[in-house]
C-alpha cells in the first residue's frame, strides 16, 4: 500500500476500508485492505458476467479519486469469469492502487467488441477505429432511465423514481429497477420494444436524423415531463454505459452494492442502509445474493405488460 493510498484514506475515510487482524476470521469476514476481494469473489463475478455478453465491459474511476480520472479505461472485452483476472492484474486494482466503478454497454453486439492486446499502441489505433465503426456491428440498444441523485437527496430521488414507476406500470411498460449507487435505473431490453418500433428509428448509425439514440431521448423527455426532473436527458449515445449490477459503487460517504430491485414491497422499503458494503461483509451474506438478490425479467408482471401501449402514446402525443 503506498503513500498515496494512505492519503486517500486519511481524506475520504471510506468505512469499508476494515483490516484484517484475526487471521482466523478470514473463513468469515472478506478482508477489505484489497479492493479486489469483492470481484476476486466468484459468487459475485458470477453475477457480472451475464451483462457483459456481447457488449463493452469499462472501468471508470469514481468523482471521489480526482487524481486517478485519467486511469479510467474502455474497449475491454470479458469473455469469462477468469478474464477479471487480467483486468485487476494491468489496472492494478489487487495493488490497491486504483480503485474503479464497473460499467457495461447498452449497446449489444453481434460478436462483442474486438479482441485487442492490451498494447498501448495497438489498442490506441483499433479503439480510434471502434470509435467511429463500432455501431455497424450493432445488433441491440436498450432503453434505459437514468433517475439522478446522491446520498444527501435519496429521498427526493427515490420519490422520482416511484413516480416513473407508477407511469410505466400504469401504462403496462416492461422494465427492470435496479439501484445504480446515487438513484434507480429503468431498463428495458431492446428486443422487447423493436417490433413497436418505426422503422426510420431503428438506425444505430449516430449520424442520420433518425436513429435509436434520438428517439430514445425523445421518449425520456416525454416521460420526464409527466413524471420528474431527476431524469438525466444528456445521456442518450450510442457508446453509452451504465453501472453493473452487483458492482460496488464508490462516494466519499460510504461504498454501495448495485442491486437489483426484484419486487414492490423491497421499493418500498429500500434505503441506503439496504445497499450499504456493511451489508455484505460476511461471505454467508454474499452467497445469499444467489438466492435472494435475483434479477426478475420485469419488474411489473409480464402477462400484463404491452410496451405498445406506451409507444402508442407517445407517438400520438409528440408529433415528430
Amino acid at each position: 500500500m503506498n503513500k498515496n493510498t494512505n492519503n486517500y484514506q486519511r481524506k475520504y475515510n471510506p468505512d469499508w476500508f476494515l483490516k484484517m487482524t484475526d487471521l482466523k476470521r478470514m473463513d468469515r469476514i472478506i478482508p477489505w485492505d484489497s479492493y479486489g476481494s469483492w470481484y476476486n469473489n466468484l459468487t459475485i463475478r458470477y453475477k457480472l458476467f451475464p451483462y457483459l455478453k456481447n457488449r463493452e465491459f469499462a472501468l471508470l474511476v469514481p468523482k471521489c479519486f480526482p487524481e486517478d480520472r485519467l486511469k479510467s479505461t474502455r474497449f475491454l472485452k470479458i469473455t469469462n469469469v477468469q478474464s477479471f483476472d487480467f483486468f485487476f492484474k494491468v489496472t492494478g486494482m489487487n495493488d490497491f492502487e486504483t480503485k474503479y466503478g464497473f460499467f457495461y454497454s447498452m449497446a449489444k453486439y453481434e460478436t462483442g467488441i474486438p479482441f485487442v492486446p492490451y498494447n498501448k499502441e495497438k489498442r490506441s489505433v483499433a479503439k480510434t477505429y471502434w470509435i467511429e465503426n463500432h455501431w455497424k456491428e450493432m445488433v441491440s440498444y436498450d432503453f434505459y432511465l437514468d433517475v439522478d441523485g446522491d446520498e444527501k437527496i435519496f429521498d427526493l430521488t427515490k420519490d422520482s423514481a416511484k413516480y416513473i414507476l407508477n407511469l410505466l406500470m400504469e401504462l403496462k411498460f416492461p422494465f427492470k429497477l435496479r439501484y445504480s449507487g446515487q438513484g434507480f435505473h429503468f431498463i428495458t431490453d431492446y428486443e422487447i420494444l423493436e417490433p413497436y418500433i418505426p422503422l426510420k428509428w431503428k438506425s444505430f448509425n449516430p449520424n442520420l436524423s433518425y436513429n435509436i439514440y434520438k428517439l430514445f431521448g425523445l421518449i425520456a423527455k416525454w416521460i420526464s415531463n409527466q413524471t420528474s426532473e431527476f431524469i438525466d436527458l444528456g445521456i442518450y449515445d450510442p457508446r453509452r454505459v451504465l453501472k453493473i449490477p452487483f458492482s460496488l459503487a464508490l462516494y466519499e460517504t460510504g461504498v454501495y452494492v448495485c442491486l437489483p430491485i426484484t419486487n414492490l414491497i423491497q421499493f418500498d422499503n429500500f434505503d441506503l442502509k439496504s445497499a450499504h458494503i456493511q451489508n455484505f461483509i460476511l461471505i454467508e451474506k454474499i452467497k445469499s445474493l444467489e438466492d435472494k438478490y435475483f434479477e426478475l425479467d420485469y419488474l411489473s408482471p409480464a402477462k400484463i405488460t404491452n410496451p405498445e401501449i406506451l409507444l402508442n402514446k407517445f407517438f400520438k402525443e409528440v408529433k415528430l
